[in-house]
């Protein structure tokens, strides 16, 4: 995405109640809840939206934040508004999580929008294992598009849904980006992170201008 394009996106995403009423709550609720401080590996962190609102109200936590990207230019909006933010504790990351090698084990991993661009295989969630420290944790924040799926009655859309097959473009209503969009079903998803020794901890449905997402934890336990 183009730099132009990205700034009206970021600014866009003060009206985004998923971002702002969901994962961000729900991220602090869980850093303030840990008795230790903790590193972080947000992978598909974007623009930064979610790191600039997490570390200032993380009560020093954090001892530190990766961000990692595959879009260069996301990276370095990212970097830009760090430095206007004086974060000391982010790292920048422009790679693609399926052919880096990180080299870190942290305590959190943060799967959100990322999932949304491709069907996680097995070789991605044993990668993952690996960068989990002992009793560490993966949190996935996903939409429910089943809801969708089954209130606008695309059945066509329904089968291919089923086969875990679903794929679709969606236009961002503020920067007129078409986005490349892929479903994957809950089930298979954690079927990808429970075969490679990853235990559910939890899931939480939570709901935002009547549409309903799930948050997952997974654990290293």
């Amino acid at each position: 995405m183009k730099i132009a394009q990205i700034n009206k996106w970021h600014k866009s995403l003060n009206k985004d109640c998923y971002r702002n009423d969901i994962i961000i709550p729900f991220l602090l609720q869980y850093i303030h809840s840990q008795k230790k401080y903790i590193t972080i590996l947000d992978i598909g962190s974007g623009s930064g939206y979610i790191h600039q609102h997490v570390l200032p109200k993380s009560k020093s936590k954090i001892i530190r934040y990766y961000a990692l990207d595959k879009d260069i230019n996301m990276i370095n909006f990212s970097k830009k508004n760090n430095i206007i933010n004086h974060s000391a504790k982010i790292s920048f990351l422009h790679a693609n999580i399926l052919d880096v090698n990180f080299f870190k084990k942290v305590d959190l991993i943060i799967l959100s929008f990322s999932l949304l661009e491709f069907k996680p295989n097995q070789k991605f969630c044993k990668k993952l294992s690996k960068y989990l420290k002992k009793n560490a944790s993966i949190l996935i924040f996903i939409p429910d598009i089943l809801q969708d799926i089954l209130e606008k009655h695309e059945f066509s859309s329904l089968k291919k849904y089923i086969d875990n097959k679903l794929f679709f473009k969606k236009r961002n209503k503020f920067t007129k980006v078409v986005f490349p969009f892929v479903v994957n079903r809950t089930e298979k998803l954690l079927e990808c992170f429970t075969a490679n020794n990853l235990q559910i901890k939890s899931i939480v449905e939570k709901e935002c201008l009547n549409k309903k997402s799930y948050i997952i934890e997974v654990v290293n336990g």
